[in-house]
């Protein structure tokens, strides 16, 4: 009995640190993920749809939150299969990555010790990761208030430091 109480205390002590380790993994590589912010912000700077003159990163960096705002094309993306497909199929790799990103919460991620951001007073630009592949920025170009504030969401599909593909859409609360 005691030998079973400890074999299950080291179970779920292991499955404890290997979900704790695979949050941590996509922000592991601290070089890519500056030049990939670095390459967004540029791309940013020149989209004309924008217009905001200057993006303010806030230092936290979310773990997948608002990826759902792009479900299909992230997991079509992920699974290398047509957009389409998405809706069809009905597979538990879909459904594992839908779930992943649907119930990820702005507060969760960390504040890394990064060259390329700095802490800003009122940030006008979020940063999501859930991979090392991806990154999703939200910009506020305007700000009335918790209501009636808009902006852009971009999701960008990187090749280490290429962007690959940029998908985007407006919001307005």
């Amino acid at each position: 009995m005691h030998r079973m109480r400890n074999l299950i205390t080291i179970i779920l002590i292991l499955i404890s640190t290997i979900s704790i380790g695979q949050n941590i993994d996509q922000f592991s590589d601290k070089k890519l993920i500056c030049q990939q912010i670095n390459t967004a912000i540029e791309y940013l700077k020149n989209d004309k749809t924008l217009k905001v003159r200057k993006i303010k990163l806030d230092p936290f960096l979310r773990d997948g939150w608002n990826y759902d705002s792009f479900a299909p094309d992230y997991i079509s993306f992920k699974l290398q299969i047509p957009k389409e497909e998405v809706f069809t199929k009905n597979s538990e790799k879909i459904n594992k990555i839908y779930n992943e990103i649907t119930n990820s919460n702005i507060k969760s991620g960390k504040i890394l010790e990064l060259s390329c951001l700095r802490k800003r007073k009122k940030p006008n630009a979020v940063i999501s990761k859930i991979d090392t592949e991806t990154m999703l920025i939200e910009v506020t170009d305007k700000r009335l208030g918790k209501e009636g504030a808009s902006g852009k969401l971009y999701l960008f599909i990187f090749d280490n430091s290429t962007i690959k593909k940029v998908l985007d859409k407006g919001w307005i609360e």
